[in-house]
């Protein structure tokens, strides 16, 4: 750890002495951090954005991403230059030139900003804890996700959404999630099933079983970590 904290001072120095940097300097803020990026060894090999052979499409993903985060110039050139601020970036950029659409640009986009931009203690790991869970889901979890959270949201009441008064207006949200989800998605129960206890990987929804007169019920539902996830998203 310390080893790496010398690695990043060095490095940040270095940025600062450099020629190159003091010329991308007065140009825009988008344009410093792509460039910049090239300056990071600790990075490994990476080539210039400029130099990169990129296709149509991902340049407009990165064009997409660039609009969310600083269209509105909340990020300034000191910003940029930070050696973390680089570095997640950088990540996020590796994230979004392999996504096959640009469904996740616009989302991913607004998790940077409202993460790294935050003056919360740990930003950075809340930022790469949910970029790696969000990259790790399938368009189509995603929607079953959201659809979950969209019946659930009205109902919930957040950090206790289980209790002995509620069983009835939980297992009724379900049973009618259920059947939307099982007739937008043209799969049956036991694929819907499937998806979520695959989600329950990312701690965004979980397996509660309630008890109702007629038997226990398991019903899925979105955890207060996924509903953090979605205010900031939706920022």
């Amino acid at each position: 750890m310390e080893e790496q904290k010398f690695e990043l001072g060095k490095t940040k120095k270095q940025l600062y002495r450099s020629e190159k940097v003091q010329d991308i300097v007065e140009s825009s803020v988008g344009q410093i951090i792509f460039s910049l990026i090239d300056e990071f060894p600790v990075l490994g090999v990476i080539k210039t954005m400029a130099e990169s052979s990129l296709n149509s499409f991902q340049q407009k993903k990165r064009k997409e991403l660039c609009n969310v985060i600083f269209s509105d110039n909340k990020i300034t050139e000191e910003m940029v230059k930070d050696v973390s601020f680089i570095m997640e970036f950088y990540k996020l950029i590796e994230v979004v030139d392999r996504l096959s659409t640009n469904t996740k640009v616009e989302y991913l986009g607004k998790l940077f900003k409202n993460t790294v931009l935050s003056e919360t203690e740990n930003k950075y790991d809340n930022f790469n804890e949910y970029l790696y869970r969000f990259k790790e889901m399938s368009e189509r979890e995603i929607e079953v996700l959201y659809m979950l959270y969209e019946e659930e949201i009205e109902f919930i009441n957040i950090g206790e959404m289980i209790t002995d008064a509620n069983y009835q207006e939980m297992a009724r949200i379900w049973r009618e999630f259920r059947i939307k989800a099982i007739n937008h998605f043209f799969i049956d129960e036991a694929v819907l099933k499937s998806i979520l206890i695959g989600i329950q990987r990312t701690g965004f929804c979980s397996l509660e079983t309630i008890h109702l007169a007629g038997g226990d019920l398991s019903v899925f539902t979105v955890t207060k970590y996924f509903i953090d996830f979605v205010e900031l998203i939706k920022k």
